[in-house]
Order: structure tokens, then C-alpha cells, then sequence
């Protein structure tokens, strides 16, 4: 959902998309990681199309959480409480993120055209309590030896030399 509006004299919009399950608790996602993109890719749509016009300009970026509280940024800014009203997205924080997807996502198209698909949790017990645990792919690949250059490092999967 693309919500436009005016703020100031200036168009402005907010990307939201709806999740109908629970709100994850983890913050092991993150746009760096290629792990979290969707909502940031939206919004540069937006942007790139001039979907909201050509001065368009993104307000906020969010999930509106249908069972729970409604709408929540995605982009957490400091000095935000809880019942204020939400600021705009710092510019410096969009332009960050802008930059940040056009490193993250050619990257991630490579190894995609590469045939690279690393299996990979950052949750070091998922294993643990999981009723797949025996036919598990993570637990296998945790398994292996690092001299394989199957390692992943800090969500980020690389490359054994010569691959």
C-alpha cells in the first residue's frame, strides 16, 4: 500500500505492508545482511517511478500488523516515543539505505546467476527445538568442516578461493 499525501507543500508517502502473523521478535535481519529488503525495495520503487509524483518524498516505511497494534515503522529513528506522532524519514537515514541496497542487491543477483544459494540461520539454537532438526539443512551444513568453504560470516555468505 502507497499512502500519498502533502506535508508542507511537499508530497510525501508511506509504503506499508500488511503482515496478518505475528510480529517477528528477532533482529537478526537487516537490509545489509540482503536479508530484509522488501519494504526498502518498495519505497525506491516508489521513488525511481514517481509513483507519488516526481518531488515525491517517503514519510515513513512500515508493517501494519492486522492482529496487533497496527502500524509500525520499519525504520526505527531515535527520540520516538511511543504515542507521538512519527516523523519523517531522515533524509540521511533514506540515502543510506538507497545506498546500501545498491551495493547489497547486485551483489546478491551474482550469486543468484552464480548458482549461489548458501543455507543459513543466524540463530545459533534453531536446531535445538525444531521439529525438522533430522532432516535439517542448517544442521547439516553446520555440520561441515570451515575448510570447505561452506562458513557464512556475519550473514553474509562467501566465497571459498577458486569457486
Amino acid at each position: 500500500r502507497i499512502d500519498v499525501g502533502q506535508v508542507e507543500g511537499r508530497t510525501v508517502y508511506t509504503v506499508i505492508d500488511y503482515k496478518t502473523g505475528r510480529r517477528s521478535r528477532e533482529k537478526i535481519d537487516s537490509v545489509e545482511s540482503g536479508r530484509k529488503l522488501q519494504l526498502v525495495l518498495y519505497t525506491l520503487a516508489v521513488a525511481r517511478l514517481e509513483i507519488a509524483g516526481p518531488q515525491g518524498r517517503p514519510w515513513q516505511i512500515g508493517y501494519w500488523h492486522v492482529k496487533e497494534t497496527g502500524f509500525a515503522p520499519d525504520i526505527k529513528q531515535k527520540g520516538t516515543k511511543t504515542g507521538e506522532s512519527l516523523p519523517p524519514l531522515d533524509e540521511a537515514v533514506w540515502q543510506s539505505l538507497v545506498q546500501t541496497l545498491e551495493q547489497v542487491v547486485p551483489r546478491l543477483a551474482a550469486g543468484i546467476r552464480a548458482g549461489r544459494f548458501p543455507v543459513y540461520n543466524a540463530d545459533e539454537a534453531c536446531t535445538s527445538g525444531c521439529p525438522f532438526n533430522t532432516v535439517c539443512r542448517v544442521a547439516q551444513i553446520r555440520a561441515l568442516p570451515d575448510e570447505m568453504g561452506k562458513r557464512i560470516v556475519t550473514g553474509i555468505p562467501t566465497t571459498p578461493p577458486g569457486a
